[in-house]
């Protein structure tokens, strides 16, 4: 700025707009000034007392009655003074009007009618630094901090651009990228290698010059590149990144040789980037089953790409207005076949299409970065439950599965925290279940939420262990309370292979104090098999579907009648079956 307040910069297109409307007044030849302002304010409020005191003591009677000339003086001083307070309060309160009219959402422009005297250079100044902050803060928001590659909301908006503009004669192609041992890495070599790994697969995907392509971060081991162009140029492109993605990443004194899973959804100009992007994010998640790397093609249709769309945007509806609904599946004391506790599930009842099956919107959540907020709304709708249990005369604890998402966020402990003071329920009454997956995203941070939750009294249970990567290293560090043994090893438990699997996680279970529940419980055959290893309790079809909190007061008790029922029979069906054989 120069010495007067002025502009040395052009002028935005805002701030030409306000120039022009005030005609000469923005004319810098004619510019007032504050200080000459001020300076005519403060001589306007003077000068009749000035001039009354002269008049006085020449001649008073000479002239008007001393009474009238002071009432003139104080007349003349007010109007001074408003004058000076006008310079000074009116800009004041327009540029507090402007910021809050930047806080409801309006664009950051400079009053109107703002003279360019010092407070509207200010004013200009203020504007200015506005927009570059709240344009710093778009940028964060839609770069990855550690690549600062587009992040998932950016890369989505950006593919929302490209299917705008794209051409009739091309093809959109959305290809997502994952690592499989990026995880791995991080917990063996530290998250210094992680994040050169991150930045070296986002330096091999990114597009360079070309402006109808992007590349992007859509999670902590998934990658994302999206363009538009004709389907044979998009081919060589792919070629491109695949070669590359095969490649060697030097790491300090390691070079880490990546096992690659590419799905590639191919769409046009009316998809949706809901849908491509979650049709992309399948076929790399079903390239898993592979051995090796592998690249696979979405193969839904642009219809199919459309449904799958309204279902996620119907999905978002229904976590924003907490439609999900829990259900819950009785878990059952291995020995008194009473139940003891209860596994809250998610459940979603579409308004148009009924039940969606969770093995359809859990994924769905998870790729749109909302699996976080089911979580939240499951663990408050469980703890509900347990406080309606209570009320019933029911003492009952239920379990909630925490999601990677949660643990990263570091809001878990005060989440837990809110939810059973709002019920009204005790920290004793919850099971929390975490996997091996979900501690690798962090695991130094996932472990300080565990301990400080464990120090209030709230449980832990590792789930489906075994099936994660080294369950044998974790199982002595972490705070658990429990193991859940997989469904799959229960599956095994008729063959003797697959027995002496579960016999040894039980005996490595109850040597480190730590209880077992088993899940996927079908046959009475693997209730059995479950008891003699020790198992402490049984979840599983053999006892009982997940059902709605309000059902499971009513069909417990029914168990419960069932269960005396049998035990008062079971010695006279004994007296009975002796006395037949005597």
């Amino acid at each position: 700025m120069t010495g007067a307040g002025h502009y040395r910069k052009a002028p935005s297109g805002d701030e030409a707009v306000c120039l022009a409307s005030r005609g000469l007044r923005g004319i810098p030849g004619i510019r007032r000034s504050l200080t000459t302002k001020l300076t005519f304010a403060a001589l306007l409020a003077v000068t009749p007392f000035v001039f009354v005191a002269s008049l006085v003591e020449l001649d008073p009677s000479a002239y008007i009655g001393p009474v009238t000339l002071l009432v003139l003086a104080a007349g003349a001083s007010l109007a001074g003074f408003a004058l000076m307070a006008r310079c000074l309060v009116r800009p004041i309160a327009q540029v507090t009007e402007m910021v809050r009219g930047y806080r409801m959402g309006k664009p950051l422009q400079p009053p109107s009618g703002l003279h360019f005297d010092e407070i509207g250079s200010l004013t200009g100044e203020i504007v200015q630094t506005l927009r570059e902050a709240n344009a710093h803060l778009v940028r964060r928001a839609h770069r990855d901090a550690i690549t600062g590659a587009f992040n998932r909301e950016g890369l989505s908006r950006e593919l929302a651009h490209l299917l705008e503009r794209v051409r009739s004669e091309d093809r959109v192609a959305v290809a997502v990228i994952e690592i499989r041992e990026l995880s791995r890495w991080e917990v063996a070599l530290g998250s210094a290698v992680g994040e050169t790994v991150r930045r070296a697969i986002s330096d091999r995907i990114r597009p360079g010059a070309d402006t109808r392509a992007a590349a992007g971060v859509i999670s902590p081991y998934r990658f994302a590149f999206v363009t538009a162009a004709p389907a044979e140029v998009i081919d060589k492109r792919l070629d491109d990144i695949w070669q590359q993605l095969q490649s060697p990443i030097p790491c300090g004194a390691h070079s880490l040789i990546p096992t690659v899973t590419m799905g590639i959804a191919w769409g046009c100009g009316n998809d949706s980037p809901t849908g491509l992007l979650h049709a992309a994010e399948t076929a790399s998640r079903s390239s898993r089953a592979q051995t090796g790397s592998a690249r696979v093609n979405a193969t839904e249709s642009s219809e199919e790409l459309r449904d799958i769309a309204k279902l996620s945007l119907a999905l978002e509806d229904a976590i924003n207005q907490r439609a999900l609904d829990a259900h819950f599946q009785p878990r059952i004391g291995a020995n008194s076949l009473q139940w003891v506790s209860a596994e809250a599930l998610a459940r979603w009842e579409h308004p148009e299409h009924g039940a969606i099956s969770p093995g359809t919107f859990i994924p769905m959540a998870a790729d749109s970065g909302r699996i976080a907020d089911i979580g939240r709304i499951m663990l408050d709708r469980a703890v509900a439950a347990v406080a309606s249990w209570n009320r019933s005369g029911m003492d009952l604890t239920v379990s909630v599965n925490v999601d990677a998402e949660q643990l990263v966020s570091g809001t878990l402990e005060d989440d837990v925290a809110r939810a059973l003071e709002r019920h009204g329920v005790a920290p004793e009454s919850l099971e929390l279940e975490i996997t091996e997956t979900s501690l690798l995203a962090n695991l130094e941070g996932a472990l300080a939420q565990i301990t400080a939750l464990r120090a209030r009294g709230v449980h832990f249970a590792l789930d489906d262990f075994g099936t994660g990567y080294s369950s044998l290293g974790y199982l002595g560090r972490l705070p658990v309370d429990r193991i859940k043994i997989d469904r799959s090893f229960v599956r095994g438990l008729d063959t003797a292979e697959g027995c002496r699997i579960v016999r040894a996680i039980t005996d490595l279970a109850r040597s480190l104090s730590l209880k077992i529940t088993a899940e996927g419980i079908e046959t009475e055959q693997q209730a059995r098999r479950m008891r003699e290893f020790g198992c402490d309790e049984l979840q599983g079809f053999l006892y009982a579907r997940a059902l709605p909190a309000h059902a499971i007061v009513e069909t417990n008790r029914r168990d419960a009648r069932a269960a005396r029922r049998d035990a008062l029979l079971r010695p006279i069906e004994a007296g009975i079956a002796g006395g037949i054989k005597r």
